[in-house]
Formats: C-alpha cells, structure tokens, sequence
C-alpha cells in the first residue's frame, strides 16, 4: 500500500502556494506569484480558481496544475522560470508511475528513480548551500516524506509482485490510500469537522453519497467510451 498520489499532489501544490517558504532550485525560483501569473493568463490551461482562492481538498485542481499543457504553457510564457516547470515535471512524473494505467513497469521504475534522485540531489545541495535552509528554501519536510514513502513503495511494490505473485496482474493505481482520503472527502460534505461518534452516525448517509458519486463515474465511463 502507498501514499494516495492525489495526496502528494496536493501537498506539493501546497508547498508553494503557502507563502511560508522561498523554495529554491539552482538559480530559479518556485513561487505562488508564478502560478498566479499562469492561473491569470492568456489561454491558461489552468482556471484561475485553480490557484486564486483554491479548495485546499480540490484532487481535480492540484491535478490540473502537473498536467502536461501546464508545464508547455509555463515554458512558452516564462522560459526563464525553468524551475517551475521542473518542479511541476518532477512531482506529476512520480505520481504518475502510479496512476498510469497505460506505462510498462519498467518506465514507471524509470520514473521513480528519477523522482527519487532529483529529490536527493536537490536536498543535499540545499543543506549544503552556505545561505540556503532546507526549512524555508525546500519543499516541506512533510511533503519530502511523503514522496520518499511514495517512491520506495511503489518500487518495493513491483518487487513484491515480481517475486511473489508472478502470475497476478499488478495494478498499482488501486495500491494506494486514495479510498480512505475519498472516504473522508464525502464525510466532510456531510459534516466539515466531525468526531469518531459522528463518523459512525452518518455511516448510512456516507454509503449514500459514496454509491451516489460511484454511480456518477460510471456512467461517465459508459457515456465517454460509447461517444468515443
């Protein structure tokens, strides 16, 4: 079982648009002015909703900004801001050797690796800077973690299947903590700040809402694939 990638998305999103930190890498820049900047563009692939006054819980718009027109739009409109589309190339590149469902398991291990030796790279030559901090100048210690235990995961996940149940399919975007934080998503539709009582009391509304939004992805499944 690994991180929900949806998770790490949002984190990392986070990370930058929080004001608390000056996140440097090499001789760019990281920053919200940035994304603001995109989100208020010409012809943004972003809404500006996206950024400006963005749901904190939001999957669908921390999932937009690691898209792939983000980061041609951001090397287009500020070609001298390379940093944040390295940024945003990186992490969407680590979640994605998890929520593919087309790439072979050797280019999602390709991909981790090369997540996992950027971060490392980067921290070090942070820690090492004599005027940078990893505590304002660096992603968030969390945000760290959290990809670090996605990556070796998702890598001790292939290994597993391989030596263990090699006859079983491994599916890896269904490896993960995405239920338990959809889980929670709905239950705070039904009640923002709830107790361990409350959970259990809107227990047959939560299977409601939960069916509700299921039967509305299939059938956008079924709608999508007979138009297309």
């Amino acid at each position: 079982m690994s991180t929900d990638g949806k998770h790490a998305k949002k984190n990392a999103r986070g990370s930058v648009t929080s004001g608390a930190r000056v996140i440097v890498a090499g001789r760019y820049l990281v920053s919200y002015d940035q994304l603001a900047q995109i989100a208020e563009g010409e012809k943004s692939p972003l809404c500006r909703s996206d950024i400006i006054g963005v749901d904190k819980q939001d999957d669908r718009a921390a999932a937009r900004l690691f898209l792939s027109a983000v980061i041609e739009y951001v090397s287009r409109t500020q070609p001298h801001e390379l940093g944040l589309a390295i940024y945003l190339f990186i992490i969407g590149e680590i979640v994605d050797a998890q929520q593919s469902r087309t790439l072979k398991h050797e280019t999602r291990i390709k991909m981790l690796w090369h997540g996992r030796f950027f971060l490392d790279t980067w921290r070090n030559y942070i820690i090492q800077h004599p005027y940078y901090s990893v505590n304002t100048h660096f992603i968030t210690r969390e945000l760290y973690d959290i990809l670090s235990i996605f990556i070796n995961a998702m890598l001790l996940l292939i290994l597993v299947h391989r030596d263990f149940y090699p006859d079983v399919p491994l599916l890896p975007w269904l490896h993960s903590t995405e239920v338990c934080e959809h889980f929670f998503g709905c239950a705070r539709k039904i009640q923002k700040d709830f107790t361990f009582v409350d959970r259990i009391l809107m227990i047959p509304k939560l299977t409601t809402v939960m069916a509700g939004e299921l039967r509305v992805g299939v059938q956008f499944i079924r709608r999508y694939r007979r138009d297309y």
